[in-house]
């Protein structure tokens, strides 16, 4: 379990891409939330990285689809 995955964000991107590459087609529902994370990890570093603000209607979406798994 991910106690806080925003401190080390790029491990827990590489964890995250490791893991979808070992899903398999039979895992398609985790592989599905594994992307979803995946792209809002993404989405976070770059917006902790360079301080962009256009992700944040992105993530608005991201947390949508979340909220209705």
């Amino acid at each position: 379990m991910l106690k806080n995955p925003l401190i080390n964000l790029n491990e827990e991107i590489q964890r995250l891409e490791e893991l979808l590459k070992s899903t398999s087609e039979k895992q398609s529902k985790h592989s599905d939330l594994l992307s979803r994370t995946l792209y809002a990890f993404r989405a976070f570093h770059e917006v902790r990285e360079y301080e962009l603000g256009f992700y944040h209607s992105d993530l608005k979406a991201f947390k949508l689809i979340l909220m209705s798994i």
